[in-house]
């Protein structure tokens, strides 16, 4: 979704569906920035016994922490009532935390590995180029004998 944020100009792709990838590149950004905390919320309470109320199901939830207000008031300003349709949270703000926090734990874990593998490729692109290497050879060894009329 991250690169549907950018797609404000083309008339194929609704406004929800930018809104929706603008929030997921400012998710992105917080996580790789570390900005999300674990919350541990109960799911179920258990009603055969009411004495023992922190009994029950619970879950992992990551949740934005240190939200920056223009980024959060952008995101707001921005959000199209289209995307709140069937949503049980209709107050804009609310709507967009809980779109903000709304990452289970497994994708918390999958963003954080993507994060940590373009922040590797920046630091040390020297793999990725090896692989590459003889393709792009190739390439431009097809391209010269094709200037050179050969």
């Amino acid at each position: 979704l991250a690169p549907l944020g950018g797609t404000a100009d083309d008339p194929r792709v609704g406004t929800s569906v930018t809104w929706m990838g603008i929030a997921t590149a400012a998710a992105i950004e917080m996580v790789m920035e570390g900005r999300y905390v674990p919350l541990l919320v109960q799911q179920k309470r258990r009603r055969k016994d009411p004495s023992t109320p922190d009994q029950g199901t619970f879950r992992m939830r990551w949740s934005p922490a240190l939200i920056d207000d223009s980024v959060l008031d952008g995101l707001v300003a921005s959000l199209p009532g289209a995307a709140m349709l069937g949503s049980r949270e209709q107050e804009k703000d609310k709507f967009t935390l809980a779109a903000l926090t709304d990452l289970k734990a497994e994708e918390f874990i999958v963003l954080g590995l993507l994060a940590l593998a373009v922040l590797g490729m920046g630091v040390w692109p020297n793999p990725l180029l090896d692989i590459t290497h003889g393709s792009v050879d190739a390439l431009l060894a097809h391209v010269q004998r094709g200037k050179l009329g050969l």
